[in-house]
């Protein structure tokens, strides 16, 4: 049967904005896995970056940012995504001082009562094998627009544990997930006047492991572990539900 253009064209809208609700979905529970941070070192300005859970307790949240976006501060202030506009203290676990491009920082925020409901982490990519142009998204503070603001962007190249992407963005991303379908290819460095900077999921895997967060193993039991399987050993976990 011919349907009239006009049922066709309805059917088209209804689509459409079924894919724009599960997209605004999605969206939302990537946000609830990203936070704000605000340090105030004791010489020089305040400074605000973005930060990303990779593991959750019952009792605490840890979070990865880079490390200058805390430098000078021990006990930045985090803001979640599910609690608006109501800091808590964090403390930093781990900083790699010595390198102030790529050097990355762990935090963790204490206490049940710091910890809203609706909080995730995110999930590392399976893979950081690049071949340029993947569609990315990118979730900070930028300066000059609203709070958890999304940028879309594409990968422009890998080299080594660097990974390069178009547009650049503002500082106020600076330690944010870089993100492709839901999972975390890499974390925002620095920006550049042509393309924006990143260290590679991998670097950040390793950095985090190195504090004994657990690592899950993805593949079935007894079964070798594949190397595109490795960086996806951080599990998804939302708080209501640990």
């Amino acid at each position: 049967m011919i349907l009239p253009s006009w049922v066709n064209l309805l059917i088209a809208l209804v689509a459409l904005v079924q894919v724009e609700s599960t997209y605004a979905q999605d969206i939302t529970r990537l946000q609830a896995g990203v936070v704000k941070i605000t340090a105030n070192p004791p010489q020089g300005t305040g400074n605000v970056g973005t930060g990303f859970i990779v593991w959750l307790e019952t009792n605490a949240a840890y979070i990865v940012t880079s490390a200058h976006v805390v430098a000078g501060d021990a006990q930045p202030r985090v803001e979640f995504f599910t609690k608006r506009n109501m800091p808590v203290t964090a403390e930093v676990l781990g900083l790699e001082g010595d390198d102030e491009v790529r050097g990355l920082a762990l935090l963790v925020v204490r206490g049940r009562e710091n910890l809203p409901k609706g909080l995730r982490t995110l999930p590392f990519a399976e893979t950081t094998r690049f071949s340029g142009g993947e569609d990315i998204i990118m979730i900070g503070f930028p300066g000059n627009a609203g709070p958890w603001n999304v940028v879309k962007g594409n990968i422009s190249s890998r080299q080594d544990r660097d990974l390069y992407y178009s547009p650049t963005v503002d500082s106020g991303h600076s330690g944010g997930p870089i993100l492709q379908n839901g999972n975390v290819l890499g974390l925002v460095v620095v920006a550049g006047q042509s393309s924006g900077r990143g260290v590679v999921a991998r670097s950040v895997h390793d950095f985090v492991e190195g504090f004994g967060i657990t690592v899950e193993d993805h593949g079935e039991p007894g079964a070798p572990e594949s190397p595109q399987k490795v960086l996806a050993s951080l599990k998804v976990q939302e708080l209501d539900s640990i």
